[in-house]
């Protein structure tokens, strides 16, 4: 009787810990939802089925050729070409898709679907963290951090939300798939396809194909890093050399690298999360000195996070946690490869544009992520997530006060200018300048040929 009331009080006591346990978890996971909510509340508020820039080309102008277009080569073709410095293959598919599924190619929609991919990579990033304790808690603040305006410029961007967005997708999808320790080679064959789709996202993908192939080797799998070398030297040659006629491959073609590479720019890089809008916020706080502090914190957050990067080099991170390493190192060479890209050409101010900013917002994050496992145990661990989730709130805030009036001003922009065009045929607003001349025809047709369906939204 007495062991009989003895298991009774300690099943008791488990059950109430347990209880507790639960909606501490469901407290955190409802903390975690919130910024997700208002990201994309704002993306409901704020989005058109209005196309932008480079929406009419790698849309509206694909799509009224792949119709015109009657052979599976052409067809093939057009798919897998290239735009500026990229085979924005997947964007293509999408896009492709959502015409035969309900006739027309919604921009909006396409956004949505773009949006959609930081989730993924959220979620990736969540499996990824490895703390024993308190997952859910610990990893809110990487979601405040992630779920902001600061890269609206990609957000309410069509062709760009795809292409910048699943790069990432595919890319950590693969790694994820390859830390496994009990996988099948099927398993690291769906890797090495989604690595293959990150490559044909955008171009900075390639990363994928060997950064997977070095984590073969890390775990001692001979035989399938040299399966995976002659997987992957087919996609690298027909995608730098293929010139869209199988009969004739340009292997005269290479990278372009420019004369002068700046290193200044790799720093403005990986610090980009404090520059431009930021920046320019303290800069009209008023006064020179705020300006030029505006101007260095970049190149101060750029040195900080490269230096914590080797750091974690030296105590061997990737023993701890392999996956997240590797997704540093695929931000870093980001940037490296953006350095040699653009950094002598275009000039440091370049690379503090916002539609690197969902790029550099997650070295704080795996900083975060990385410092979280690295501290478990320690009394100090507790003081850390309190602070860093704090600023990660204050951040999250601070940016969407920063970029309501651009966000509002770039809907209204496009609103005002398709009102224009359908009264005078011309006006489309704004576009880069290489085809702002064909935009007014390039629309006309995609209306004409029922590729675009004109919405209807009334002016403020």
């Amino acid at each position: 009787m007495v062991e009989k009331k003895l298991s009774d009080s300690y099943n008791l006591v488990m059950n109430f810990n347990n209880l507790i346990s639960d909606r501490k978890r469901l407290f955190w996971l409802c903390v975690m939802l919130f910024p997700i909510l208002v990201f994309f509340t704002n993306l409901v508020i704020f989005s058109v089925n209005i196309p932008y820039n480079d929406d009419y080309p790698t849309i509206y102008i694909f799509m009224a050729r792949f119709l015109d277009s009657k052979s599976w080569i052409d067809h093939f073709n057009l798919i897998t070409g290239f735009w500026n410095d990229h085979r924005e293959a997947f964007n293509k598919l999408i896009t492709l898709l959502q015409y035969y599924l309900f006739g027309n190619v919604n921009v909006r929609l396409m956004q949505f679907i773009g949006n959609a991919g930081l989730l993924i990579i959220t979620w990736v990033l969540f499996r990824m963290f490895n703390p024993k304790t308190d997952k859910i808690m610990l990893f809110s603040p990487a979601v405040f951090l992630f779920f902001q305006t600061g890269y609206a410029e990609n957000s309410f961007f069509g062709m760009a939300s795809l292409t910048n967005f699943y790069v990432m997708v595919f890319g950590y999808l693969s790694i994820f798939i390859l830390s496994w320790k009990s996988r099948s080679t099927g398993w690291m064959l769906l890797a090495f396809f989604l690595s293959v789709l990150s490559y044909f996202s955008q171009a900075n993908g390639v990363l994928f194909l060997g950064i997977g192939f070095l984590f073969l080797l890390y775990r001692k799998e001979w035989k399938n890093s040299v399966l995976w070398i002659i997987l992957s030297l087919p996609v690298l040659i027909f995608y730098q050399y293929y010139t869209g006629d199988f009969t004739r491959w340009n292997f005269n073609a290479g990278p372009s690298v420019p004369h002068n590479i700046n290193l200044l720019y790799f720093f403005y890089f990986i610090g980009n999360c404090f520059g431009a809008s930021f920046g320019n916020f303290l800069s009209r706080m008023g006064g020179g000195f705020i300006d030029t502090v505006s101007r260095i914190l970049p190149v101060i957050a750029g040195i900080i996070i490269s230096a914590y990067f080797i750091l974690l080099g030296i105590i061997r991170y990737d023993r701890k946690n392999p996956a997240l390493f590797a997704v540093f190192i695929f931000l870093i060479l980001t940037a490296f490869g953006a350095m040699v890209q653009r950094g002598g050409d275009l000039g440091v101010d370049q690379a503090i544009t916002s539609r690197y900013r969902v790029l550099t917002i997650q070295y704080i994050i795996i900083i975060y992520l990385s410092l979280a496992e690295l501290l478990e145990g320690k009394a100090w661990l507790k003081s850390f997530f309190k602070v860093s989730l704090v600023c990660s709130i204050v951040y999250c805030s601070l940016i969407y006060v920063i970029k309501y009036e651009p966000v509002v001003k770039h809907r209204d922009n496009l609103i005002i200018s398709l009102k224009k065009w359908e009264e005078t045929g011309h006006g489309l607003y704004p576009l880069a300048d290489e085809f702002s001349s064909q935009s007014d025809e390039t629309l006309s047709e995609a209306v004409k040929r029922g590729i675009y369906l004109i919405p209807g939204i009334k002016t403020r």
